[in-house]
């Protein structure tokens, strides 16, 4: 599967594929462009009849698997542990970040394995060098 197919976002619905290609988004690339604003995102969960809470969940598993050696599944894990988005894994501890992987592993079975301390400081380090893919509302 090529890292940047939109096939790689399992919780989509198998139409919502067909109504984002109408829409002239064929990759995560693409997708994560069009849906850079909250207002964007929510207009385009319209267009294209996705839930807007489906969306946002794929975009933070997509914005996160930007990083070098971050897949979809350690994505969702990093989600699960509760990683918002890039933004929020650079400010992250790793040895704090890695014992949460393991736990949330251990408690939603995501992935075959939880990466290493050593794996979790490189995906931090690297999250601190890329911008950001997706504009967050003001809290």
């Amino acid at each position: 599967m090529a890292r940047d197919a939109l096939s790689q976002i399992e919780a989509f619905a198998p139409g919502a594929y067909e109504g984002l290609a109408r829409h002239g988004i064929r990759s995560t690339r693409e997708l994560l462009a069009e849906a850079y604003l909250p207002a964007a995102r929510s207009a385009l969960a319209r267009r294209v009849g996705i839930d807007t809470d489906v969306l946002e969940g794929c975009l933070r598993i997509l914005d996160l698997a930007r990083i070098d050696g971050i897949g979809t599944c350690h994505a969702r894990l990093l989600v699960e542990a509760g990683v918002d988005d890039v933004r929020d894994l650079a400010r992250r501890r790793p040895s704090k970040l890695a014992l949460s992987l393991e736990r949330a592993n251990r408690r939603a079975r995501i992935c075959g394995h939880t990466p290493r301390h050593a794996t979790v400081s490189r995906w931090i380090t690297a999250a601190r060098d890329l911008p950001p893919a997706l504009e967050t509302a003001p809290r």
